[in-house]
């Protein structure tokens, strides 16, 4: 639930306090010295819930609904620091991102927390990398795994 400082800035017209997302980027396959990799969409370094997130130009769309087929989110990482695409490119399966958003002055409290996403499909250039997100999508699974029908649960169709 988000809190009611947030509502406020979401709803204000000159809000004052800017919302930051915090990008976690892991993997079991990642050098232990630099796991997981904590980055805040923000020009300063950011500690939230004893966590340093290091500044980091990234962009982020949420996923969405359309008539036809759901949207995945995206992650749009400026490519300033060969590092990450390294560290990412050893990987011989993809890593999990979690993204999360806070706001600036309360950073310990986590307004809105994305499901732990892996990245499925990887474009990009020199200067910018583009992938695609994709969370555990539960959506075409039947509900339960019975069928009620008049044999089986014959009070339902009294």
């Amino acid at each position: 639930m988000p809190s009611e400082h947030f509502l406020e800035q979401a709803q204000a017209d000159n809000a004052t306090d800017p919302f930051l997302w915090l990008l976690t980027i892991d993997h079991p396959d990642l050098d232990p010295e630099i796991r997981p990799m904590r980055y805040v969409r923000d020009w300063k370094p950011l500690v939230s819930r004893e966590m340093t997130f290091q500044p980091f130009p990234f962009d982020v769309t949420r996923p969405g609904d359309t008539e036809d087929a759901r949207t995945p989110a995206r992650i749009s990482i400026d490519n300033v620091d060969q590092r990450i695409v390294a560290a990412i490119r050893s990987l011989a399966t993809p890593p999990t991102m979690l993204l999360e958003l806070v706001v600036a002055s309360t950073p310990d409290v986590v307004e809105e927390s994305m499901p732990v996403f892996e990245v499925s499909t990887v474009t990009g250039d020199r200067f910018k990398l583009q992938g695609d997100l994709t969370d555990n999508d539960d959506d075409g699974e039947p509900l339960n795994k019975w069928s009620f029908t008049p044999s089986l649960a014959p009070a339902l169709f009294a």
